[in-house]
């Protein structure tokens, strides 16, 4: 397979682990559709509900969420308000893009600490969810991986970034 023009190979195989972890969310999503439909039939046809189908979906629900960040930032996916951006010259742009591109992997980087620091409380105490009785570490340890890799992506367009705003200014 052939390499797109100004592509790098780390870019390469990041976008790969990125598009695996999306595949991943994809997967647990299609499980927590089934789970959901499953509660659904024991509830209103059977009349035995089952209280862990709404349980396994809420805890499911940011993981797939963070499985997902990474290949939308490779797809260009997140949102962005461009109405005023996109009124500045080039440059003013590119440092635009810079500096959204810092803020983010801060927050991202704050996220990745406090999520991990929540989820080894929950390992050091053995805290389960109520009816499921899944070990909550094992759920909550998929947040910050997710956005780890979110990380190694942002981490390389700023360096990308970096580099445009130089050859610009090697050209002037």
């Amino acid at each position: 397979m052939e390499m797109k023009k100004g592509e790098t190979l780390s870019g390469r195989i990041l976008g790969r682990f990125a598009w695996l972890q999306a595949l991943v969310g994809g997967i647990i999503l299609s499980g927590i559709t089934l789970v959901i439909v499953y509660g659904m039939v024991m509830r209103y046809a059977l009349r035995k509900p089952v209280g862990w189908s709404i349980e396994v979906p809420q805890l499911f629900f940011l993981v797939i969420i963070a499985l997902g960040l990474a290949y939308t930032q490779v797809t260009r996916g997140h949102v962005r308000v461009e109405f005023v951006v996109t009124r500045l010259p080039a440059g003013a742009q590119r440092i635009l893009e810079l500096l959204s591109l810092v803020f983010f992997i801060a927050y991202a980087i704050f996220f990745i600490w406090a999520g991990w620091t929540y989820a080894v409380r929950d390992l050091h105490y053995g805290a389960r969810s109520m009816l499921a009785k899944i070990p909550l570490f094992s759920i909550e340890v998929l947040l910050p991986l997710g956005v780890a890799s979110l990380c190694l992506l942002l981490t390389l367009d700023i360096v990308q970034s970096i580099m445009s705003l130089r050859r610009r200014d090697d050209n002037v």
